[in-house]
């Protein structure tokens, strides 16, 4: 009897895993509850409920545990199989063998190569009964999920949905809020509802998005080569870096109280959706980072509680690229005007007024901003120059 943990395994179609687990025998899936519950949590979770409706036509048993010990051998995506992917990592390299730093000549390289294809999908059979060893527990969702609308818990429904996708605009529109060029698809790429592979057999190949699952791919990639991506700056003069410690100010930011509209709109619909649009990430990353100078890592954090799509080495990488401290990054003098930002993609405030219904002007601060902007930007010029005359001189 092969245990295979759910985590990115519960699909038919390209998945390698459970294909080769059927073939020593019967199998089963393991789910493990979380003790604190992310937005990404209560998405998983509410797959898996589903997930296990489903195998129930197999006589296959979905197992809600609260951990699995370390001696249990259980299947899982990074160690048994590795993840599906449109590339292989260990061509896509530097002339040195190396694998890239910066995201552009990685893309350029991945181009060269024909994607690899979808691998094997999962023909389903009867199993006989099996004795389940796991002691099931109770699974209480946390009563805040309950007013959230989620995305699509089933593999057959993401098909349907990728099959009505139209890329027409996506190069043009992508960065504009106020209308749907996106493709929504990030939920079901981080949660293994369906791979790049199988987005790209469904002829979703417009170079502009295939760009984004390709940065998606290098942010995996640069992860498995430096795991500590979550943990430091992968630009490694910036660990000295004097980031500010404000938690009135952070708490500010994440409730959506900074008196700017767009960042706010943005914050607020986080909190109340999971959902926040790529160029909002990067419009409120970089007002914390710059505008507050918050150390990006309690951002990161923030957003892998709250985002339905968190995806831990996506995340990190779009954090470090905002901040400035990454090895492929904006660099940190690289100031964001929000309301720049908002009046370029956000033009008519339609959606500012969604979420911020009391702001008047939707494209100015408001009464009792937490910072101005100009005396931001100067502040943040002045402490990034002032590190590093310090640095250098060290």
């Amino acid at each position: 009897m092969i245990w295979i943990q759910t985590k990115e395994a519960m699909r038919t179609r390209d998945n390698r895993l459970v294909a080769e687990a059927m073939e020593h025998g019967a199998i089963g899936f393991v789910h493990v509850v979380p003790k604190k519950w992310t937005m990404r949590d209560v998405y998983e979770m509410k797959i898996a409920i589903a997930w296990r409706e489903e195998m129930k036509t197999y006589n296959i048993p979905v197992v809600f545990v609260s951990h699995v010990p370390k001696e249990s051998e259980v299947w899982a995506y990074g160690h048994q199989i590795e993840r599906p992917k449109l590339v292989e990592w260990t061509q896509i390299v530097t002339g040195a063998g190396k694998p890239y730093q910066k995201f552009t000549p990685f893309y350029k390289k991945a181009k060269m190569y024909p994607f690899h294809v979808e691998e094997a999908s999962v023909t389903w059979r009867v199993q006989k009964e099996v004795e389940i060893p796991w002691e099931e527990v109770d699974v209480q969702l946390p009563r805040w999920s309950e007013t959230i609308t989620f995305p699509l818990l089933c593999e057959e429904d993401v098909l349907t949905y990728l099959a009505t996708i139209d890329l027409s605009w996506y190069a043009d529109a992508r960065d504009e809020i106020e209308n749907e060029a996106v493709t929504r698809l990030s939920p079901y790429l981080s949660t293994g509802l369906v791979t790049s592979r199988t987005v790209i057999a469904y002829g979703l190949q417009e170079e502009a998005f295939v760009r984004q699952l390709l940065w998606r791919e290098f942010a995996h990639m640069t992860a498995w080569a430096q795991p500590h991506v979550t943990e430091r700056p992968l630009y490694e003069k910036f660990q000295t870096f004097p980031w500010r410690d404000d938690e009135v100010q952070f708490t500010r930011w994440c409730r959506g109280e900074t008196g700017y509209p767009i960042v706010d709109a943005a914050m607020r619909e986080l909190w109340q959706t999971g959902y926040m649009h790529n160029r909002l990430r990067m419009i409120t990353a970089s007002f914390l980072t710059k505008h507050l100078r918050i150390h990006w890592r309690k951002g990161m954090n923030y957003f892998m509680e709250t985002l339905v799509d968190a995806d831990e080495a996506s995340n990190a990488l779009n954090w470090q690229w905002v901040a400035g401290v990454g090895v492929d990054n904006s660099p940190y003098f690289r100031i964001f005007n929000p309301l720049e930002q908002g009046k370029k993609y956000a033009k008519t405030g339609a959606y500012i007024r969604t979420w911020c219904p009391e702001v008047q002007d939707v494209h100015q601060e408001q009464n009792g901003a937490i910072i101005m902007h100009e005396e931001a930007r100067k502040r943040a010029l002045f402490h990034y120059e002032q590190w590093k005359e310090h640095d250098s001189n060290n």
